[in-house]
């Protein structure tokens, strides 16, 4: 039988001992960390103009009213306009019009406030989206989008 030290993850055993000691719960994860992972939302689902979308939740900021839009002069027409929200112009896109479809003319309105690397942007949504863990409709790469459809002056 050897006994002598050897390194297990780092760790000296004690004397006498074939395993380091353990610290209880160390490297465990509880039981309720593992039922918030199973029940915890993956994505925001929406609708716009009759078709279904999701954004993986790690992009998604918050789900806000709609407000005023201003307009922009000359842009596309995926391009809504600017919202303010808690002071900063955000960009709102419209998914309907980006894909050739008619603009949304809901009453119910949301915008899907989402980040990718610092660039904020605000998805029109009809109705309220929800948050779920199963992926219905399009995906909406923000990240893609944000490389693809980049609005400001480069």
């Amino acid at each position: 039988m050897n006994t002598a030290p050897e390194e297990h993850n780092g760790a000296t055993p004690l004397p006498g001992s074939l395993t380091p000691p353990t610290i209880p719960g160390q490297g465990q994860t509880s039981e309720v960390e593992q039922q918030a992972e199973r029940i915890a939302p993956v994505c925001c689902c929406f609708r716009l103009s009759g078709k279904e979308y999701f954004l993986a939740i790690e992009y998604m900021l918050e789900i806000a009213d709609l407000t005023e839009i201003t307009l922009v002069p000359l842009a596309p027409p995926h391009l809504r306009g600017l919202v303010n929200i808690r002071g900063e112009a955000i960009p709102v896109i419209d998914l309907a019009r980006l894909h050739g479809d008619a603009p949304s003319h809901a009453r119910d309105q949301r915008l899907i406030i989402s980040d990718a690397g610092g660039e904020k942007l605000a998805f029109l949504a009809e109705g309220i989206p929800s948050l779920s863990r199963e992926r219905e409709g399009e995906e909406v790469d923000v990240v893609h989008f944000v490389r693809s459809y980049k609005i400001g002056v480069n």
